[in-house]
């Protein structure tokens, strides 16, 4: 036994130096506390390093937001070093050590937080441990306590703060691409401290309110205080910021001027979730707009109800808001296939949260936005957009997550649905025809997604879209009818009941290759939202499924778009509804794809859905089936494509979708 202890480490100690010492510090350590290695240790540190880390106002240190990294200065002021102090953990000299448990328990009083609980739970209950002479017992506290301070969302998000502070491009990339890939159990005990469900804690949100107007000295602390707890939330009426400074002014008997304090604040806050609330305040009170603001605020207006598209565009802040739908649907995504069959509202709200945690400190600059965007938040989103969507992770169905995942601009839809009747009072006639154009084509826009289908009754609006586009959309069609003209949505609106009611929309399904393109999209969206928010006709979709020529048809004919969106709608439902779509579904999709044959780009987009119903169900009999059956030739052609693919993704999945991911792959392979 001991020959063969001595062996295996002989083995890692050959594999662990084959090409130089290991230069990390935690690396050395784990070799040396395991007797790998006996005589390597931690290089001295300067002390000059020392020195800087000990004292905050040492003339050699950059100013910098606290962090895990202090950066300083050499003789000619011009040059910054970086210095992690975790480093310091893992020096054999407890003096050191001693420094960096210093430096980091003077962040655990900070605040707002700059470490979670895990960390400081770790540093409290290792203190002793790390500064014994023990090399065993401190190496092993060394270890623990570094990887926790690792793993630490918020310390992460200082660090990246630090580094965007210093205009360090590279270091920002580092710090975002840990914050893109949490550590679960650091999250846990932030998400218990903030408010993600409006629904489901509703007493907290509005003891929140009560608690920003009451602790509020100013008007701005009003904003400060209700955004630190409700600014990553959409919420409405009485629940928005509007009500929240009603209460405060009618309480405090002040008469502010709301108009430029709360601008002031919004301009001066680092994410574009702050003009949704302040253009609340005055869509919900119009009083408080001063003679001569009102084109402004119409601006200010349809810079958040514009939904962004991919360019540049006009606003200031429409990369990011881009950034910040990217981020939370991101993190959506990636919660969704870690946390499986879990509360999806407080899921979605908690990467709402997350979201604008990490665009907050990247903050307005369209340089910086372009380049983190294209360099690591796309690639990054993409790679576990494309995980959910092979696993589809089973989720309790709510409005908040179809929102986060399927609308492009949640915001912009909440903004509009929450200027309701009431717009004709935000004086609209004072504004150029071009952007009372604009404003038409937004609002027309949030009205074609025909999210919610259905509108809740005024007492039980807690969400700004809860109330749907509808009113607002009435109202501005209204104002163009007493101008003269009828705005293009009108006819919309006149079928809005029809093409949002469920039984409607079964009929439309049925029928859905005698619409257009577009009503082919909007049959096939609007069955999406009920399929994600739990109203949808299971039994009447699952009739059309069954008729052999229906699918025939619809998967043969219907537009690329439109199918995508109904594959969604389908698997979504497979989800919900364990049983015979999880046996037939991907079967149905099998006989689809061999069926077609001229179009290849449909054949590839069904050969797809197959995989991902396949690896959605936990079977792999269809895969094999058009693998192994009389086309087979036709279909190898995808296998070395979707093996590369699989391969990229599986170390990114969590172990549950990597174990479909294999079962997949083995057909892929066996294929060849």
């Amino acid at each position: 036994m001991a020959a063969g202890t001595r062996a295996l480490k002989g083995l890692m100690t050959r594999y662990a130096l084959f090409h130089e010492p290991p230069a990390d510090g935690r690396s050395l350590t784990i070799l040396r506390k395991n007797d790998v290695v006996k005589d390597l240790e931690m290089p001295p540190v300067d002390e000059l390093i020392l020195a800087v880390i000990t004292d905050d106002a040492h003339p050699a240190r950059v100013a910098t937001s606290p962090g895990p990294v202090v950066y300083y200065s050499l003789d000619d002021n011009l040059s910054r070093q970086a210095f992690p102090v975790t480093d310091l953990f893992f020096n054999p000299d407890v003096k050191v050590r001693r420094i960096a448990l210093a430096y980091f328990k003077r962040m655990s009083d900070l605040e707002p937080q700059v470490l979670d609980a895990p960390s400081k739970d770790a540093i409290a209950s290792l203190e002793k441990r790390l500064v014994s002479s023990g090399p065993k017992r401190w190496r092993d506290a060394a270890i623990r306590i570094a990887d926790a301070l690792h793993d630490d969302f918020l310390l992460n998000l200082a660090g990246m703060r630090q580094c965007h502070a210093l205009a360090w491009g590279e270091g920002v990339r580092k710090w975002l691409r840990l914050l893109l890939r949490p550590s679960l159990p650091s999250l846990d005990p932030l998400a218990s401290q903030i408010i993600t469900s409006a629904t489901d804690q509703l007493d907290e949100v509005k003891s929140a309110i009560s608690n920003s107007v009451l602790k509020a000295e100013s008007l701005r602390q009003v904003c400060d205080n209700y955004y630190r707890r409700l600014g990553h939330l959409p919420l409405g009426g009485t629940f928005s910021l509007g009500g929240a400074v009603a209460d405060w002014i009618g309480q405090s008997g002040r008469k502010p001027n709301a108009w430029k304090q709360i601008w002031a604040w919004a301009d001066e806050m680092p994410s574009p979730l702050a003009h949704y609330h302040a253009c609340t305040v005055f869509t919900q009170h119009p009083e408080f707009v001063p003679a001569g603001k009102h084109r402004q605020l119409w601006e200010r207006i349809l810079d958040v109800i514009e939904v962004p598209g991919t360019d540049a565009g006009t606003s200031e802040w429409t990369l990011g808001w881009l950034m910040w739908h990217e981020l939370a649907r991101h993190y959506a995504c990636y919660l969704e296939c870690h946390i499986p069959n879990s509360d999806s509202e407080r899921l979605s709200g908690f990467a709402w949260w997350l979201a604008d945690a990490v665009s907050s400190v990247i903050g307005k600059s369209r340089q910086a936005i372009d380049y983190l965007m294209k360099t690591t938040i796309i690639p990054e989103a993409g790679n576990f957009a494309h995980v959910r969507q092979l696993a589809h992770p089973v989720a309790k169905t709510s409005m908040l997550r179809y929102a986060t995942l399927c609308i492009r601009s949640p915001w912009a839809l909440g903004l509009t649905c929450e200027m309701g009747p009431g717009i004709a009072r935000l004086k609209p006639e004072l504004l150029d025809a071009e952007v009372r154009e604009s404003i038409g084509g937004a609002i027309e826009l949030n009205l074609l997604s025909c999210f919610p289908l259905r509108a809740k009754s005024d007492d039980q609006v807690v969400y700004a879209f809860d109330r749907t586009v509808v009113p607002t959309a009435k109202a501005w069609s209204e104002l163009g009818e007493d101008a003269g003209s009828t705005h293009p949505f009108a006819t919309l609106l006149e079928h809005y009941p029809k093409i949002t009611n469920p039984n409607d929309l079964a009929n439309a399904l049925g029928s859905i290759l005698n619409e257009q393109e577009g009503g082919q999209l909007l049959v096939a969206q609007n069955i999406r939202a009920l399929a994600y928010t739990g109203g949808a006709p299971v039994s009447r979709i699952w009739e059309c499924m069954q008729d052999e020529q229906w699918r025939r048809d619809v998967w043969l004919k219907l537009e690329p778009v439109a199918l995508e969106t109904l594959f969604e709608s389908v698997a979504e439902i497979q989800a919900q509804n364990d049983d015979k779509w999880t046996s037939h579904l991907p079967h149905f999709l099998a006989l689809a794809c061999e069926a077609v044959s001229e179009e290849k780009e449909r054949e590839e987009l069904i050969f797809a859905f197959t995989l991902a119903a396949s690896m959605q169900t936990g079977t792999v009999s269809a895969v094999e089936r058009l693998l192994r059956g009389e086309h087979k030739d036709r279909f190898a052609q995808y296998v070395a494509g979707w093996r590369d693919r699989l391969l990229s993704l599986m170390p990114l999945a969590p172990g549950w979708i990597a174990g479909r991911m294999r079962a997949v792959m083995a057909s892929l392979y066996v294929a060849e």
